[in-house]
């Protein structure tokens, strides 16, 4: 039992079935992970989805650049339920307000934010409901925004 509706079940396992073979990363992802990790960022991957990603990251090597992983089908919860983002922290060992969590979802941001954790917005493409956090448009873009953390 995911905690989520019916419906969003479905589409997860829809995206399962359909996305997988042609799931691609965004492009810069890799280089940005790789400029993220040589300044000493710890990076951990939250996500609503099922087994299958590990497949996909592992093809990806993504692997190579994630500390910690937080997946929905192993607490039984879908974001934007807290305990996500707390299973992430505690996985992190890391202080909420020492975190930066990117999503494209307002409400997730929402959750994050709650918790202290430092919201951004990816938009990547067209349709995304635009929230009040600070945006990115592609991966490298975070880049410059963490100088303004430090």
């Amino acid at each position: 039992k995911l905690g989520g509706t019916f419906q969003h079940a479905v589409t997860l396992a829809v995206d399962a079935v359909e996305n997988l073979a042609t799931m691609n990363l965004v492009p810069s992802s890799l280089e940005t992970l790789q400029s993220l990790k040589d300044a000493g960022y710890r990076i951990g991957i939250i996500s609503d989805t099922w087994p299958y990603i590990e497949r996909r990251i592992h093809a990806f090597k993504l692997d190579e650049y994630v500390d910690q992983y937080t997946y929905s089908y192993e607490l039984g919860v879908l974001k934007p339920d807290v305990h996500m983002f707390q299973d992430a922290l505690e996985k992190s060992g890391l202080k909420p307000e020492e975190c930066i969590f990117i999503d494209d979802q307002v409400k997730n941001l929402e959750a994050a934010k709650s918790l202290g954790i430092h919201p951004v917005q990816i938009i990547y493409h067209e349709g995304i409901e635009i929230g009040e956090y600070p945006t990115i448009q592609k991966p490298s873009d975070i880049l410059n925004m963490l100088k303004q953390y430090q």
